[in-house]
Order: structure tokens, then C-alpha cells, then sequence
């Protein structure tokens, strides 16, 4: 990453699942912020996802998100479609 802001980068890996997607926080340079921890396609689950992503934002002083989704079947496309 050639960016003198890259320190101020996370990336939110997420593993796409039928019922139950798994998410990890880490920085661009592989740095795990939040280990890795389970939500749903629901509204809670969203919601927990957003909290646990501004957490971090706030935490370690971060400014900008990237989003990874692993594309399995179609189960991103609610992802997608919500973020």
C-alpha cells in the first residue's frame, strides 16, 4: 500500500455463509484488530457489524474501510446489497 495514510486503513474480511457470516478486522498491514466473531443477515446482525466496525474506526484512530467479501455462491449478494 503506497499511501502515507495507509496506517489510518482497515479491512473487513468477511467469510459469506448461508445463515451465518464470519467477520475479522484487521489493518492493511495484517494487523488483527478484532478477532474473528459470527453475524447474521438480519438487522441485528448488520447492526452489530457497523458497531464493531465504528468501535474499531474509533478505537485505533482509522479513516477509511475496505470491504472483503469472499463471493461463495450467492450468498454475498445481501451483503452487498446492505453495505
Amino acid at each position: 500500500m503506497r499511501s502515507a495514510e495507509a496506517d489510518q486503513y482497515c479491512i473487513v474480511a468477511v467469510d459469506a455463509a448461508k445463515y451465518v457470516n464470519t467477520v475479522m478486522i484487521c489493518t492493511i498491514f495484517g494487523d488483527i484488530l478484532r478477532g474473528p466473531f459470527e453475524f447474521d443477515g438480519s438487522k441485528t446482525g448488520f447492526r452489530l457489524l457497523k458497531k464493531e466496525i465504528e468501535l474499531m474506526l474509533e478505537a485505533f484512530q482509522l479513516t477509511r474501510v475496505f470491504l472483503g467479501i469472499e463471493t461463495t455462491v450467492h450468498y454475498y449478494e445481501d451483503l452487498v446489497r446492505v453495505l
